[in-house]
């Protein structure tokens, strides 16, 4: 497995970065297949527009708690700020976490991407939260870089009955079994 890219890489037009490969984000824009897409993690919001270019509907969740990070400022600016500009007027943004929105009445999606925190217990909340309103959960970072991502996923499937159905790079799509 490769190791993540410490900066992570840009998109002309728009502003911070990502650390979601061009060929992941395929992977995304095939399985959404032009349907309403939760990003859990959205940060800049450069895969979301992505995802909008597509032609997906979206909505977007992240904590922004990150925001006065040194590293998050080297590499992206303000997030907010560049989320706010990356993507489309019409998506939606909470601002929170993925329980948070989940318990104030979440709806059912096409799919939801998890690409948040990268540690247990929390991804494996934000799976188990993601399986409750999809029956598609695209999981970014199953890799050895990250292994609480893997074992999150694979604990995952195994209780509750999904399985990994698709994969590029350290992108996988989960679908009940």
């Amino acid at each position: 497995m490769r190791h993540p890219i410490k900066e992570g890489f840009r998109i002309d037009g728009l502003i911070g970065s990502t650390w979601i490969l061009p060929h992941e984000c395929d992977l995304l824009i095939k399985h959404a297949n032009g349907g309403h897409v939760l990003e859990v993690g959205t940060a800049s919001g450069l895969t979301a527009a992505r995802l909008a270019a597509s032609g997906c509907r979206l909505t977007c969740i992240d904590t922004f708690i990150d925001l006065e990070s040194d590293h998050v400022l080297q590499v992206d600016g303000d997030r907010w700020t560049a989320w706010r500009k990356n993507v489309p007027a019409d998506a939606v943004l909470w601002r929170g976490d993925l329980t948070s929105f989940v318990a104030n009445g979440a709806r059912w999606f096409d799919m939801v991407l998890v690409d948040a925190d990268h540690l247990m217990p929390n991804v494996a909340y934000d799976i188990f939260e993601a399986s409750r309103i999809t029956d598609t959960i695209a999981c970014h970072d199953y890799c050895d870089w990250w292994p609480d991502v893997a074992r999150a996923v694979n604990g995952f499937c195994r209780r509750y009955g999904w399985e990994i159905t698709d994969s590029d790079d350290t992108m996988v799509i989960l679908r009940k079994a």
